[in-house]
């Protein structure tokens, strides 16, 4: 009885280091073909392409050291692309999954998942991630950093601006002399043209 479970435990570490090594065979020939693929089709079409293949291979190897990198390409793909919820998607997937990992990538991230939620108006979620990295010292490169910052400064902004808020106290002369003010216009529906004697 022991020795078949010990058999049977040799058999599955085989099976699971030779796994390992075709996902990693696999995903470098992903990586070769695409960067190939880059200079030779369209920007839009290039997307499609990693997409596709990414995606694949996330699918197919999930538990692969190579499937987390996946995770993280595929985020930051989406987030640039302004395909928000796919890119939180991945890029909470790859933060949930453990795994050796470089601080600068996790930076990074950190930084697509925060424009994610930024695109999806999730403003309190961005908060965190973002302040993370501003805080994040040295090891964090410091062009990811400041974009970070300003990133983070513009979340009281659209806190600010978001739809629903009552909008800012404005005055205006009619043109025969009289005060008027947004408010003497609540519950209608109005038109406001903004433009300049210099136009």
């Amino acid at each position: 009885m022991k020795i078949r479970s010990i058999i049977a435990a040799a058999l599955l570490l085989a099976c699971a280091t030779n796994l390992s090594a075709q996902a990693s065979d696999e995903y470098k020939k992903l990586l070769d073909e695409l960067s190939r693929k880059r200079s030779t089709v369209s920007p839009r079409e290039f997307i499609g392409i990693a997409e596709e293949g990414l995606a694949y291979f996330v699918s197919r190897y999930p538990d692969s050291p190579e499937a987390l990198e996946a995770h993280l390409n595929l985020g930051q793909l989406y987030a640039q692309t302004g395909e928000a919820e796919k890119a939180v998607f991945h890029l909470e997937a790859y933060m949930a999954r453990s795994g050796e990992r470089r601080p600068e990538e996790i930076a990074a991230a950190k930084y697509f998942l925060a424009k994610g939620y930024l695109m999806l108006d999730e403003l309190d979620k961005a908060e965190g991630p973002l302040s993370e990295i501003v805080n994040g010292g040295n090891e964090i490169p410091e062009r990811l950093r400041n974009a970070a910052a300003m990133d983070l400064g513009r979340i009281p902004i659209l806190r600010k601006l978001a739809i629903g808020n009552p909008a800012i106290p404005i005055k205006a002369a009619t043109s025969d002399g009289r005060e008027i003010t947004l408010d003497t216009f609540k519950g209608k529906v109005l038109l406001l043209d903004f433009w300049a004697s210099w136009c």
